[in-house]
């Protein structure tokens, strides 16, 4: 792509400072001429003597811009390897051609990396038999959530998975959707409340079913509706 200025340098103000206005307007007009269409100018006056000068300049700072041009094209060629989608030049300013889709891919790549790591986060194993599995962050949100009872509900399952070999997508929706109530409901039966059978058999029946619910939906899943309710 030709480049479409040339560098007019801070020194020809000095090297230019015998011109007159008209001599220096017209050596202006010839150097924009010859760097757009590498005309040679006829100057009628001094001007003439000091456009070799810059034409000189010209030239170089063009081969320059070419080099650089050549160079990044290569680099591009190199990094997306996609000659389809590059165009056929490139400037010194263009860094990724703006008609490639290599972008668009890479973008897509990283996307689905992202989300493997974010659903690779290792888990922590808890309990008294260091079974039960939990993101460090879902272990902190027990604790906001149920305070010194959580450390309970993990002994619990915990229990309940080397006795009896309990499996689970996901021990933190297990915690949250059965073993609380199991727990509670045992402690109820234990405290032996006056009210307890009712309560004892509700909570029984909720627990039971949300034990059966959780081994069948990830975290991710919606239940069927009422099934989680206190």
């Amino acid at each position: 792509m030709p480049n479409e200025c040339f560098l007019a340098y801070h020194s020809y103000l000095e090297i230019c400072s015998s011109l007159n206005e008209a001599e220096f307007g017209r050596l202006m007009r010839a150097a924009l001429k010859y760097s757009a269409a590498k005309e040679a100018p006829n100057l009628p006056g001094n001007e003439k003597h000091l456009f070799g000068m810059l034409k000189m300049n010209i030239d170089r700072d063009g081969q320059k811009y070419a080099e650089k041009c050549e160079t990044n094209k290569a680099n591009i060629l190199k990094r997306w390897k996609n000659q389809e989608n590059i165009q056929s030049y490139t400037t010194v300013y263009e860094r990724i051609p703006t008609d490639t889709n290599c972008t668009n891919k890479n973008k897509s790549k990283n996307n689905i990396k992202k989300e493997s790591i974010a659903y690779a986060i290792p888990k922590k194993k808890f309990g008294e038999f260091k079974n039960v599995l939990l993101k460090e962050a879902e272990f902190e949100k027990l604790n906001v959530e149920y305070g010194k009872e959580a450390q309970e509900f993990i002994e619990y399952l915990s229990s309940h998975i080397e006795m009896k070999g309990y499996k689970a997508k996901s021990h933190y929706l297990a915690i949250k959707k059965w073993v609380v109530l199991a727990l509670r409901e045992q402690k109820l039966r234990e405290s032996k409340l006056k009210d307890g059978g009712q309560t004892y058999a509700k909570v029984n029946e909720t627990a039971r079913l949300n034990r059966k619910i959780c081994t069948e939906y990830s975290e991710g899943d919606d239940p069927p509706e009422g099934l989680y309710n206190d």
